[in-house]
């Protein structure tokens, strides 16, 4: 990474060097950011959002085992489950009785009145 004066040729020619040898002799990209002013870590989210684009990795390093996978599945579907029941309970009408609420009845607090 440079700065807003870019690098020299000597700077290009060791980022080349040692880019080389540490990527097992593949290529070295160069790229630019423009002209703007931009703060280190905004440089570095971009750099990265581009490399990642061009990376190629393989989508799983390694086998999970039957075991983890089934653990795995149980525990989703446990929290769908969880939701379910959250989503019902939000939805579910009010009882009366249940939630403490007097009557119609009770409510005027006159009961023998005719």
């Amino acid at each position: 990474m440079g700065d807003h004066i870019g690098l020299t040729d000597d700077e290009i020619e060791l980022a080349v060097r040692l880019g080389g040898e540490v990527g097992g002799g593949g290529p070295v990209l160069r790229a630019s950011l423009g002209k703007g002013a931009l703060l280190a870590s905004q440089c570095l989210v971009i750099a990265n959002h581009y490399l990642d684009q061009i990376h190629e990795c393989p989508s799983q390093l390694w086998e999970v085992s039957p075991e983890l996978k089934h653990f795995q599945r149980q525990r989703q579907r446990r929290v769908k489950r969880k939701a379910g029941k959250r989503e019902r309970k939000l939805d579910a009408p009010v009882d009366a009785a249940a939630s403490g609420e007097p009557r119609a009845s009770e409510s005027d607090g006159e009961e023998g009145e005719r």
